[in-house]
């Protein structure tokens, strides 16, 4: 990849094609012209460039840079299998693929290929579970999002979201996809992937905030986008996620096809990662329908292919599930230990909630071996850790548990309490 001049590689690529100066400067330009053009006498107008580099069958930015025909084509390809590489656990080939493509767009004056590198560097972060270093990698890329197709703005205010959500609330991450689905919605014409990925994200915050009716409006509006997309991956992606919130309303039967495209789609693309995360929904719906043996299967499915690639968010986020799943068949040992594992890997990330759902399972654990106080304890800390997180749905189901076992010990007095502030929480959260 070539750093010559505009005249040294007009003079080559003419050279390569067989071509005289006259041949290739007639009818337009005098072989003159293009003489003193070729030894760096003069540098071409923008209508000399564009006429050159159509006699020499090139792309006229192609001419002015240097860059090799193809170079966009060839290093987005490039960033594609750096993903999967990234997907397979190869987390080190995969940082230096899209770096070396970060780079070498920059220097071919490729911004749009550059800000697809920078963010799939956030994705490097993201899977690795450094959510602060995978915001700060977003927000590079967005510096050179002007100009960017609808779809790589999407990724970026997708990608941010999914941080805010850990690291500061849910409301941050529904303003800021809110935000971006209005940008996208306000263009002509709206490009039905970048809606659909965007609607797609705003799934999970509305249901931590409580907001289950804007929830399910934003799945109905994606199933009649996803007819209109073609971006494979997201389409999958929108199914998976969709999928756990409406088993009551499609019924366990349709949401399981929806998996079923979701996972051959992964497996098509060679998208390990996004596999596990079907396996996860799966089986967090068998829990939900206490299915529990067969949720275990599946969670153990999810847990081994997020530990084999070394996805370490979404491995803590799985053995939470798994936790709570071994706690409701009694495996107590078994729920202790994925609870603690997890509550550890959420406190190395820094991230509440996680640490909130860990307190939460080990706290019901020690209410059920009598040890209320450590319960209280644990299950207050997790109050607290829902609360700065802006968790809603998780805060009123946890002030629920702890009013029920309140109540089996007989503490009324505080059970009521603790139901109240629930609610209270829940209700001011959702008017906000």
């Amino acid at each position: 990849m070539s750093m010559e001049g505009v005249g040294q590689r007009l003079q080559r690529l003419r050279v390569e094609l067989g071509l005289t100066q006259q041949q290739l400067a007639a009818p337009q330009y005098t072989r003159g012209f293009l003489a003193t053009v070729e030894a760096g006498g003069r540098e071409p107008s923008a209508e000399a460039l564009g006429y050159f580099a159509t006699r020499l069958g090139v792309d006229p930015d192609d001419l002015r840079h240097g860059r090799p025909a193809g170079a966009a084509e060839e290093l987005t390809a490039e960033l594609e299998r750096g993903r999967r590489s990234l997907s397979r656990g190869e987390v080190e080939a995969a940082a230096e693929v899209f770096g070396t493509v970060e780079r070498t767009a920059r220097r071919y004056r490729l911004p749009v290929v550059e800000c697809r590198a920078r963010i799939c560097l956030g994705e490097v972060e993201l899977h690795q579970g450094r959510m602060r270093a995978a915001l700060l990698a977003y927000e590079r890329a967005g510096e050179l999002a002007d100009g960017a197709p609808a779809s790589v703005r999407a990724s970026i205010v997708r990608r941010r979201a999914q941080c805010l959500l850990n690291v500061e609330s849910a409301a941050a991450a529904i303003t800021h996809l809110e935000e971006g689905l209005a940008e996208v919605r306000a263009e002509t014409p709206a490009d039905p992937d970048a809606e659909l990925w965007l609607l797609a994200g705003l799934i999970t915050p509305y249901h931590e905030l409580g907001a289950l009716g804007r929830m399910h409006e934003t799945i109905e509006e994606g199933l009649a986008v996803a007819r209109r997309a073609s971006r494979r991956e997201w389409i999958a992606t929108f199914y998976d996620l969709a999928g756990q919130r409406v088993l009551e309303t499609k019924g366990f039967a349709e949401v399981d096809r929806w998996w079923g495209i979701a996972r051959r789609t992964f497996a098509e693309l060679g998208l390990d990662s996004e596999s596990g995360s079907v396996h996860w929904s799966r089986g967090y719906a068998l829990s939900q329908a206490e299915r529990l043996d067969e949720a275990g299967t599946e969670l153990g499915l999810a847990l081994e292919i997020f530990d084999a690639v070394g996805r370490l968010h979404d491995a803590a986020g799985v053995a939470l599930e798994l936790a709570d799943v071994c706690r409701r068949l009694g495996d107590r040992d078994r729920a202790v230990a994925l609870a603690t594992r997890a509550g550890e890997a959420y406190a190395g990330f820094d991230l509440p909630a996680g640490m909130a759902e860990a307190d939460r399972i080990l706290g019901l654990l020690a209410g059920a071996d009598g040890d209320l106080a450590e319960a209280g304890r644990l299950l207050e800390r997790a109050l607290e850790r829902y609360a700065q997180a802006g968790i809603v749905y998780d805060l009123g189901r946890t002030c629920r548990l702890y009013g029920d076992l309140l109540l089996r010990n007989g503490k009324t007095a505080e059970a009521l309490e603790v139901l109240r502030r629930g609610a209270r929480s829940v209700a001011s959260q959702t008017r906000a």
